[in-house]
Order: C-alpha cells, then sequence, then structure tokens
C-alpha cells in the first residue's frame, strides 16, 4: 500500500510540476512592462482586472497551483496524504517558483464535521496557511462547493448560503492579513445558470 501511495504521490507531483511550468510560460509571454514581487506588508488590489501590488505597485503575476490538503468526501484519503506531506509539498511549490497556494475547503464536509470537529478543520486550515504564508506565498481559500458534494450542481441555487458559515469561520481566522486572498466559489457547474452566479 505505501509503494503504490508512493507511486500515487510521485504522478501527482508531477502533473503539478508540468501545471505550474505551462502557467509559468504563459505568465511570462502575457507579462506586462511594470510589475512587482511580493510584500507581505501590502495588501493586493484589484485594478482592472489584474492584481497589483496596492493601488499604486506593479501588476502581480500569479503563478501557483491548487492543493487539496483537507480531507473530504471526493478524494477518498487525499486530503489526509497531502496533509501529512504538507512541509515537503509547500517546500516544492515553492522551489518550482510558485507565488500562490489555492487551497480547496468543502463546507458541506466542515457543516457536517464528516472528518473532524469544526475546531480541528480550522486548526488544520490554520497550519496550512502558516506553511504557505511563512515560504512568502499567498494563501488563497476556495470554496468548491458548488462543483462537488451535496450543495452542488442543481443544489447550489438554493444551498450556495451553506458555505457562509464556514467563510466567517476562516475570514476571522485571518483579519487584515495582506497574505490572504480569498475565492468564494470555484468555477461554476452544473445547472446553475450564469445569471444566477452573477446574482
Amino acid at each position: 500500500m505505501q509503494k503504490i501511495n508512493r507511486v500515487k504521490v510521485k504522478w501527482r507531483f508531477a502533473f503539478l510540476a508540468f501545471f505550474i511550468a505551462v502557467s509559468s510560460t504563459i505568465a511570462g509571454l502575457l507579462q506586462p512592462q511594470s510589475t512587482s514581487a511580493i510584500s507581505m506588508d501590502t495588501r493586493p488590489t484589484l485594478v482592472g482586472r489584474e492584481i497589483h501590488m496596492g493601488p499604486d505597485g506593479g501588476h502581480i503575476i500569479m503563478q501557483g497551483i491548487n492543493v487539496w490538503g483537507i480531507e473530504t468526501i471526493t478524494m477518498s484519503g487525499f486530503g489526509d496524504d497531502q496533509y501529512a506531506d504538507r512541509v515537503n509539498i509547500v517546500n516544492t511549490v515553492k522551489s518550482w517558483g510558485a507565488n500562490h497556494v489555492r487551497f480547496r475547503l468543502q463546507a458541506s464536509d466542515y457543516n457536517a464535521e464528516t472528518y473532524m470537529t469544526k475546531a480541528e478543520y480550522l486548526n488544520r486550515i490554520q497550519e496550512w496557511h502558516d506553511l504557505i504564508t511563512g515560504a512568502g506565498m499567498y494563501f488563497m481559500p476556495v470554496w468548491w462547493d458548488g462543483h462537488d458534494g451535496p450543495y452542488s450542481d442543481t443544489n447550489w441555487g438554493t444551498l450556495y448560503n451553506q458555505a457562509f458559515p464556514m467563510m466567517t469561520d476562516v475570514m476571522n481566522l485571518f483579519p487584515n492579513d495582506p497574505m490572504v486572498i480569498y475565492e468564494p466559489f470555484n468555477e461554476p457547474t452544473g445547472n446553475v445558470s450564469d445569471v444566477q452566479w452573477v446574482a
């Protein structure tokens, strides 16, 4: 079983390496004249469709990956495996030149306390945050419930607000933290129209 898990992890890392290499290449091709490095003391600002280092700073080229670092009903052990290997994952991602980690969250698991208590869930989020920001990368929580789980697809139009209590709890962990960028919902999915998503 350990050998199988190691093979799975190697393939996943290979895919992540490919993804970030492609992302970096595209970002380089699209890079504007004025760019800016991350400052841990300055909050990023949205200027038009670009993320800038403060309202007067240069454009930040976002280069990163997605991490599933907490167990969820759709991953069958993958989240626990990543959590156990979190130090190596963060160091590896940083070595690839990433400047952010998009961190998958599932409010349905949190609300039902499927794998752990809410306090334990928040503690794991805090641990990942500390490792990622400590490595000089942005921590980007993103809620996946519109795509997977009991709130997704045709249920999303009426159940999207079930994610709000967890969002509030996570935001309370990191008040005024310039190294945290929130993505409230993952990509649209199912039978929810563009108008419903925008609303």
